[in-house]
Formats: C-alpha cells, structure tokens, sequence
C-alpha cells in the first residue's frame, strides 16, 4: 500500500494540471456532464485546463516582469509626451536622425508608453497570473505551516524517492534519524500515522512564493495608482535666480555648486513663510525624500552668464535674441553648442553685441563683438577671460563661466504601497529561492522479520540533486548508525568476557609477599 501510494504521487518535474481553485471551480459544474461522454463539455473542460494552466504558469510570470522592464527601460531612454504638449513639440525634441519617424513613433504609442497598451497588457496579464496562482496555490501552501498531505506538489517543486532497508534494530535506528534531522534545522509535524514521519527544513519558505506574487499584485496596483495620482515637476535653477515650485510648495536659489563634485547647495523657503529659509544639501543623482515627495539633481549643466553695467554702475536691463530667453538683467545662455553665437541688445541703443566661446589651452576664453546698426564692421572686437570686465561706450560688460542645477521631483500617494510590494518581493525571492524548504515524508513499512524506509523529497532543485541527496543522506545515516552498534556491541562483549575471568594473584604479588615474609 505505501508503494503505491508514492508510486501514485511521485511527481519527476512535471507541473501539475489545474490546481485547487480551478478543479473547485470547475469540476463540481462539469463532471455530471463529462461522466456522460459530452463531446462539447470535454472540450471545453479541455479548453479551459489549458487556458487556466498557461494563465497561471510561472514561466509567463517571468515573461511579463521581463516585458515591464523593458519597456520601462526604453520609457527612460526615449523622451515621453507630456499629456498637455502637442505631437509636434515632442517630435521637436527628438533627435534629428529621429525625428522623420517621429509620426510613426506616436502612431504606436512610443511616445506616451507609460500609457499605452505596451505597458499596461503585460502589467494586466502579470496581475491575472499572480491572482491565479495565490488562489491554486495559496491554501495549500500556507497548509504546509502545520501539515503536509502528499496529495498536493508545489508546482514548482521536484519530487524524489529513496528506499533503504531497516536494520534489525529499526525503533533505535528511526530515534537516530529524528535526532539527526532536528540537529540539521529540521521540524517534525505531528505525526498522522505511526508509519509515517513528515519532516521539513525551512518550512516558513512554503509561502515565499506566495509573498513574491503578493507583492506583484501590490505592484500592479500600485502602478494604477500612480497612473492617476502621480504628480511631478522639473524645473532649473539659474545662479543669482529664485525659481518656484507648486509642487514643493516653496522659492528655490542656487547658492553654491561645485560641479567637479557633483554637489550643490540650495536654500529653499517655503510659500508665505520667508522667515523658515533653509540651505539644502543636493548629491547628483542621489534621490532625496523633501516636503513628501522624492526629489533628484539630475544634471549640471554650463551656462554663460553675462551682465552690463552703465556709468552709475547700475544693472541694464538686456534683449536676447533667442526665443527661449526672456530680457532680464542677467542673461544665462547654454554652452551645449558653443559654436553658435549668443546675440543680445541693449534697450534705448543701436547697439548688438555677439559673444562667441571658444576654448584657448582648456581655459574659457569669449570673443566679443559690439556692432551698431549703422555700421558695416564691429567697433569692438575683443577676447576677455572668464570673470574679466571689458568696456564699450559709456558701459561695463562682463562674462562668467556658471552652472545650472536640473531637479526632478515626484509626489506619489502610492509611495508606501510601492515599499510594502518590494519588501514582500524581496522576501519572497529569499525564502522562495535563496532559502528554499525541503519536504521529507519516511514510509516505514514491515514484512516480517524485515523492515523497509521509503523516503520522498520535496524540493525547488533539480531531480538529479534531490535523488542524489536522499541516497547519500540515507545511505550515510544508516552506515553511521550500523558502525555506532557494532561499536556498542564489541564493547558490550568485552565487558561480558572480562566479568567472566577468574580474580588471582599475579607472580608479582606473590614474590612481594614472599619478600616481607
């Protein structure tokens, strides 16, 4: 009976059909109609096993996570539409070699990934998957904390069989083996049977898994959420500039950078309490958790920064000549093609005056150039360094060499969902793989005089490494214990032979006694 029974449930790595919700779910409706031969119930019963098997696979598990990663990864490499910008706007900002394609690339969906079909299939595919595989697996599973009914296999597990003959001496040598088992980390269930002994190493990593798809679901949710509820700003901070922030709820300035390495300091103060200033200390990127929501320096970015004086020494108000500047007594122009030439105009004069960077033995050095609308030729044509005042007419110009800070910040309300998702994520993958349970059940079976152990293991391992382990385990606790009463019984026996022998006086006590006579 106990070889057919493990003969009836030795699993050699194949994943079971169905599971317990499905065959709950299904056979109670179908198999009146089944037992009566039904061409169309069977094959919709069949049908439907294989829709659910495929649904709840582990290997389609795998494929979505990978599937969200990589879009994730190209949503981070492409530039994505903002939901209030135009289609052209976006393609604007596309590279050039790009850019012909740019239709084509909002056509499917490129452009908005986050919120297209591309992420949110697998994500919903992913979430189906993990609800099927907690309602199969889930309660039989979590069952394994108490018991251990060797109808059920975890569908990602092996089974494995070894039998071994009992010495003759069987309850001593089955004491042994449970002591053995306790000293390498193993917990005994109460027994159910007196032939059987159900043990497991690492029981409490049955429900790895469970935690894993757990998390997932509380990802995918969390991911909805954030699709509705996510707000971000980026925004750049010039020197000697305050920039506001709706989202951070307060006036940002650029105090101090150091670019080389990679730190700034900011002082922020919050909207309708100027008297709260604080300096803020920023890391490139290193997020930071400020005013409840993640924020990140992204980048430091060179700047050319020009400012005119007249002859009060009073700042003039200055005109750029590209679109994306606004006039202001401070100009700040880009340096990430410098060789273009930055144009501006002094209001109230004929005056254009061009700057061009160019690089002299890796200090920065600026051509400048001040031409009036009446002339043909510049009336000034000179190279300053950086910091270096120069003069024309009636006014004091000068350049400096400074940098922007970029900051990205994100406010999601789904933030703890997402800690709570990695944190049962993480656990899962450590007790599911990194700390994987090991399920042993022992048959002892008697015939007579003889005696027989059957052993099954349960386990996520290879079946060559699971049968291999259950032969050297046994054959090594076996041939410990055999060598262990051999042992006790030679001593035993010499005992018994020296309480046997006659007590007498050895020669040497007799020529003692011989002497003090």
């Amino acid at each position: 009976m106990v070889e057919q029974l493990i003969r009836n449930e030795q699993v050699v790595g194949s994943i079971p059909t169905g599971g317990f919700f499905y065959f709950s779910l299904v056979n109670n409706f179908e198999m009146d109609i089944v037992s009566q031969n039904n061409p169309l119930s069977q094959y919709f019963h069949r049908f439907t096993l294989r829709t659910w098997n495929v649904l709840r696979d582990p290997q389609l598990t795998v494929a979505t996570i990978a599937a969200l990663i990589i879009i994730t990864l190209l949503g981070m490499i492409i530039p994505q539409q903002v939901a209030s910008s135009s289609n052209a706007l976006w393609m604007s900002n596309l590279p050039s070699s790009v850019q012909p394609w740019g239709e084509l690339l909002i056509l499917l969906g490129i452009s908005h990934l986050f919120r297209s079909l591309w992420f949110w299939l697998p994500a919903a595919v992913l979430l189906l998957n993990s609800f099927i595989i907690l309602a199969d697996d889930g309660p039989a599973s979590w069952q394994r904390l108490h018991t251990a009914p060797l109808e059920w296999q975890h569908p990602l597990a092996h089974r494995a069989e070894y039998t071994i003959s009992l010495p003759p001496n069987a309850d001593e040598f089955l004491i042994t083996l449970k002591k053995s088992l306790v000293a390498k980390g193993f917990s005994l269930y109460e027994p159910l049977t007196p032939a059987l002994i159900e043990v497991a190493q690492y029981r409490e990593s049955w429900v790895g898994l469970l935690a894993l798809h757990l998390g997932l679901v509380l990802l995918v949710f969390a991911l909805l959420m954030s699709h509705y509820t996510l707000n971000t700003d980026a925004f750049s901070i010039f020197p000697s500039e305050s920039r506001s922030s709706q989202l951070l709820n307060g006036k940002f300035e650029l105090t101090e950078t150091e670019a080389n390495q990679g730190t700034c300091q900011i002082s922020y103060t919050p909207t309708g309490d100027e008297q709260s200033a604080q300096i803020l200390t920023w890391q490139l990127y290193q997020p930071k958790l400020f005013n409840q929501a993640i924020t990140m320096l992204t980048a430091f970015d060179p700047i050319l920064t020009v400012e005119v004086r007249d002859k009060t020494n009073k700042l003039v108000k200055l005109i750029p000549k590209q679109e994306d500047l606004a006039p202001s007594e401070r100009l700040n122009f880009s340096l990430e093609n410098s060789n273009q030439p930055f144009y501006f105009q002094i209001p109230q004069t004929n005056l254009t005056i061009q700057i061009m960077a160019r690089l002299v033995q890796n200090e920065g050095s600026y051509n400048i150039q001040v031409l009036r609308h009446s002339e043909n030729s510049p009336s000034v044509n000179i190279t300053v360094q950086t910091g270096e005042i120069f003069k024309f007419d009636s006014y004091t110009a000068t350049v400096f060499l400074n940098y922007k800070v970029n900051i990205v910040a994100y406010r999601d309300p789904a933030l703890s969902l997402y800690l709570v998702a990695a944190l049962l994520i993480m656990s899962g993958i450590w007790f599911g793989f990194l700390r994987p349970p090991l399920q042993l059940w022992l048959f002892i079976e008697i015939k007579g005089t003889e005696g027989r152990l059957h052993a099954v293991a349960e386990k996520f391992a290879p079946l060559e490494d699971i049968t291999k382990f259950l032969e050297i385990w046994l054959t090594s606790e076996l041939l410990n214990f055999t060598a262990s009463t051999d042992e006790i019984s030679t001593i035993t026996s010499l005992d018994n032979e020296n309480e046997a022998l006659p007590v007498t006086d050895s020669p040497k006590n007799n020529d003692d006694q011989k002497f003090q006579n």
